[in-house]
């Protein structure tokens, strides 16, 4: 019998839905801020976000101080997604 692979699963910080890790955003930590992890390889401490759209504004937001429990410490400004791409510019449309 052949052994399964394990395939680690993750929780997103804002909905508390869990996901398999490649179908989440991960968020890591640097002195400049934070930023999407695309790699999902940087050293540290790093926080999971799903695709959906209120999750991603509420995050961009930092809403209900979600970012300051994942990584912590207090979260001053983001740097969290390229803007030119389509689901941070729709989640950031969303909230005014």
């Amino acid at each position: 019998m052949a052994k399964r692979k394990h395939i680690p699963i993750r929780t997103c910080i804002i909905c508390r839905h869990t996901f398999t890790k490649n179908e989440l955003i991960r968020l890591a930590m640097r002195e400049e801020g934070v930023f999407e992890d695309k790699k999902k390889k940087y050293l540290g401490r790093g926080a999971y976000v799903c695709h959906k759209q209120e999750c991603l504004a509420k995050v961009l937001t930092n809403e209900r101080k979600c970012l300051d429990r994942a990584f912590r410490r207090k979260v001053k400004f983001l740097n969290l997604f390229d803007l030119n791409r389509k689901e941070a510019k729709e989640a950031l449309q969303g909230v005014k």
